[in-house]
């Protein structure tokens, strides 16, 4: 988006508040719960490696940041990435060691929320399902 300044504004420091409303944020999370969401979800779940608590580490979910970083924030200087991560992980992990499914689902579901430009369904699993390939090359 280009400012009335002139000045252009990265995709991932916009905002609008207008998403934030209780009427949309109950929406969107009601929207979690639809069966094409879930099987998104799923999706994301049964390709991310787990540990033996069938969990997912820290060093598998930093993984998968990097690189939907390197996709979504092409040439964003390391160090931010990382600290981004950092923040990200704190955030998502609620203090656990690693991330339940429940907690990978709302990580990954908030990855849409955050991205997507509409609080339609079909958005937010096109949109998964395209980044999907970046996070599970194999």
């Amino acid at each position: 988006t280009v400012q009335p300044s002139g000045i252009d504004v990265p995709y991932h420091l916009q905002g609008n508040l207008r998403w934030y409303t209780n009427e949309r944020l109950e929406h969107r999370m009601l929207l979690r719960k639809q069966p094409l969401m879930r099987l998104a979800l799923e999706k994301w779940w049964d390709c991310a490696e787990r540990d033996d608590d069938d969990n997912i580490p820290e060093k598998e979910y930093r993984r998968v940041c990097r690189d939907l970083m390197g996709v979504l924030m092409p040439g964003f200087p390391k160090a931010d990435v990382e600290k981004i991560i950092q923040e990200d992980w704190v955030a998502d992990s609620r203090g656990q060691a690693a991330l339940s499914q429940s907690l990978w689902y709302d990580a990954i579901f908030n990855l849409a929320d955050t991205w997507c430009e509409t609080d339609k369904q079909f958005e937010y699993v096109a949109f998964l399902d395209a980044l999907f390939a970046f996070a599970f090359p194999d």
